[in-house]
């Protein structure tokens, strides 16, 4: 009777997992899910983000409750602060790069004409600035455990894609008098590239009326260049990080100053969407600038090194595009970034990859070092300690789930499940607004460390805007936060065709996704989507359009996109821009691109600007059944609905949306299911030593065993073997939720 009951329980399980297999995971949820909650959308009424500039400001606010989430701190002391206090304290490694990128074009004439030669275009010069760059001292004073040097322009965190052996360019200054040209230092360097150092009086002494020539034939002072910067009080961090690195420029008389007429580096701080937009999206000719600091929040994938040194990304060609540097090899660069971004063999794509970078770093290479890797870091992101529902992903950090700031999408993003489970403490919660019917609706605030640009998503470029517009629109296909596996989401499942002449992917679509405003989410919207897109060619979009062949729509939940190159980092990008335009707004007749940019969503009233079909010939469109819900033109599909930005007070509100197609139920659900393939046996939350053991007493069987116990098969292969088993301790002691 002992064995029978066994196998009756084995079989149970057996069954449960073959449902498991058997039903894409949102299926499943609806059959499954705890009756926590009968909710859609978030856990939480009200999202608002706070704008605060100075980080000292932002401690302080966090400190007295005005805001109660601080993502991202670059800050050890100010993390310090918190975790002492009694805050929850999150971290992870970041996908994260922070650089400095010159403009190496030879021709100034677009912006510059009095320029004869332009030091930044020499590889020998930047060479030589690659070794003035002390990225460890400025990682340990700008980030001291939070930051970490970067040689690659890949960070670590992107495991087999990122190439440990390109050149460094250690820190090595020389002496401007004393250093020989063969000296491998910045001064050895630029005299072998036949700059001469200009000693003015007094002499024998560097100070700031030295500076240097230009090689002969020209033999001219430097040229200022300005190295473009955030304000000091807005972001200290990277102010810093320039101020650190023109110091020791100074000190060899590379930096311009009043006594030298400016000859050499300047650094010129002012506001970070200014400056961004003189880099990238200042209209054709774009790339205003000589060189710059930034940060990038990056995605999964690192193809997104097509995007910034692909010939055909230049972002004087085509503005708000991601290649602002002038990088145009045809050679050897392009080919390498080609099978990075299209190739369909992994093996050959990471060693492209990891050749690009080679690439990138090598003095050797006449375009080579167009940029200066600084540094990555880690996400320590503060919570109020009454929070809960925190997911903590790697790579993504728990506050902020990746955007599509200043980064063509590469992939899906894991922001939905911190966003749609934070929820307070009972007895905890914070109420500041009462809804139609009068009662308290709970309220989370998030602080923005500066006013966003525009809520275009046409061609916003900077994370202000998209930390508010990612929390709006959703994907077609997200991830699991812990293990960043593809979960199907508004696509129930998608299937990739490599044709003669590139791929065609299908997506299949959920029935009950609905735009903000009521209109039901369909095939046809996913086809207005992708082809306004690429017919009116978005060049912040340029690598996921220009690709497109067709989009054809089969049936109302089932469509197409033909292309003419293959690419398996496109599937995610469709898959982002998909439900990026509802036509009922979008779809009229535009008089230009400039127009499309120019658009300001929250500008107009929801009704009062409706679209005319013009662009596609539907037919004029109606305000939709909730249009109540929605304010303004800028909507999606999404768990948050955009209320307002006030300029005035700097705050934005975002209402959760209660006709989402997930509820609160299904949302936890689905968690505990993504937490349970990273080694979650019992699915308690917790990966300890209990899940170890379990997995440990099934370890060696498969599917035609008696003993074999389909929770300890995480990657359901049908066998419980080393993988399973390091899978779970490899996770060990990781939570499925904070604190």
């Amino acid at each position: 009777m002992a064995l029978a009951g066994k196998n009756e329980l084995m079989e149970g399980r057996k069954l449960r997992r073959i449902a498991y297999l058997a039903l894409v995971p949102l299926m499943l949820l609806v059959l499954f899910a705890p009756m926590v909650s009968a909710q859609n959308g978030p856990e939480t009424d009200v999202l608002r983000y706070l704008v605060i500039r100075s980080p000292s400001a932002q401690l302080l606010a966090m400190q007295y409750g005005q805001i109660d989430v601080l993502t991202q701190r670059t800050n050890q002391d100010h993390i310090e602060d918190l975790d002492y206090e009694g805050f929850t304290i999150t971290s992870t490694q970041g996908f994260h790069i922070c650089f400095i990128g010159f403009n190496i074009r030879y021709n100034q004439s677009y912006r510059r004409p009095e320029i004869d030669f332009w030091p930044l275009a020499d590889v020998n010069f930047r060479h030589a600035l690659a070794h003035s760059l002390n990225k460890t001292e400025i990682a340990a004073e700008y980030g001291g455990y939070v930051k970490s040097p970067l040689d690659s322009m890949v960070p670590p965190i992107y495991g087999t894609w990122h190439n440990p052996y390109v050149d460094g360019h250690p820190f090595k200054l020389g002496h401007p008098i004393n250093s020989p040209p063969t000296e491998h230092s910045t001064c050895g360097l630029l005299k072998a590239a036949g700059y001469k150092f200009q000693d003015e009086w007094p002499p024998l002494v560097v100070d700031s009326h030295d500076y240097w020539l230009t090689p002969f034939p020209d033999e001219s002072p430097l040229p200022q260049m300005n190295v473009l910067s955030p304000l000091e009080w807005v972001d200290p961090q990277k102010y810093g990080v320039v101020n650190e690195w023109l110091q020791d420029c100074s000190s060899i008389g590379l930096a311009g100053t009043v006594d030298n007429g400016f000859s050499g580096l300047v650094q010129q701080s002012g506001q970070f969407w200014g400056y961004t937009q003189n880099v990238y999206d200042a209209g054709p000719p774009s790339a205003h600038f000589d060189a710059f600091i930034v940060n990038f929040k990056l995605n999964r994938f690192p193809d997104y090194l097509y995007d910034w040194f692909h010939s055909s990304q230049d972002s004087r060609l085509f503005p708000s595009a991601y290649n602002p540097f002038g990088v145009n090899d045809t050679l050897w660069l392009n080919g390498l970034l080609q099978t990075l971004k299209f190739g369909v063999v992994h093996s050959e794509k990471v060693q492209a990859c990891r050749a690009a970078q080679a690439w990138l770093a090598n003095a050797s290479q006449p375009q080579g070092i167009p940029v200066l890797p600084v540094y990555t870091m880690c996400y320590f992101d503060a919570f109020n300690s009454d929070l809960r529902g925190i997911v903590r992903s790697p790579g993504y950090g728990t506050g902020d789930g990746g955007c599509i700031a200043l980064k063509e999408p590469d992939g899906p993003i894991p922001s939905i499940w911190t966003y749609t489970n934070i929820r307070w403490a009972t007895g905890k919660e914070r109420h500041e607004d009462v809804d139609d019917d009068g009662f308290p609706e709970t309220v989370v605030i998030w602080c923005l460390g500066d006013d966003p640009e525009t809520l275009n998503p046409l061609y916003a470029g900077t994370s202000l805007a998209w930390e508010i517009m990612d929390r709006v629109f959703d994907p077609l296909i997200t991830m699991n936060p812990y293990n960043h596996n593809d979960v199907p989401w508004v696509a129930t499942d998608w299937e990739v065709e490599y044709t003669l002449t590139g791929m065609n992917v299908t997506y299949h679509l959920r029935d009950d996704v609905f735009w903000q405003d009521g209109y039901q989410y369909n095939a046809s919207h996913a086809e207005f989507s992708l082809e306004f897109i690429r017919d009116w060619q978005i060049n912040k979009y340029k690598p996921a359009w220009e690709p497109i062949v067709d989009v054809e729509v089969i049936n109302p939940t089932t469509f197409r996109v033909v292309s003419n190159r293959r690419s398996q980092f496109l599937l995610y990008d469709w898959a982002v821009l998909a439900t990026l335009l509802p036509p009922q707004i979008w779809d009229r007749t535009w008089p230009s691109q400039a127009a499309v940019l120019a658009y300001s969503p929250t500008a107009f009233a929801y009704g009062d600007d409706m679209g005319d079909g013009s662009y596609t010939g539907h037919g004029l469109y109606v305000p939709g059944p909730w249009a109540d819900q929605v304010p303004t033109n800028l909507f999606g599909t999404g768990p948050w609905i955009f209320q307002f930005y006030d300029p005035v007070t700097m705050h934005s509100d975002l209402w959760a949306n209660r006709n989402y197609f997930m509820t609160t139920a299904n949302i936890e659900s689905l968690k505990t299911e993504m937490f349970w393939e990273v080694g979650d046996y019992n699915r308690d939350g917790v990966i300890n030593v209990v899940d170890l053991t379990y997995v440990a007493f099934a370890y060696g069987t498969h599917e035609s065993d008696p003993d074999y116990d389909p929770d300890a098969d995480f990657n359901q292969d049908g066998w419980v073997n080393m993988i399973d088993l390091s899978t779970c301790a490899y996770h060990l002691l990781w939570q499925k939720e904070y604190p």
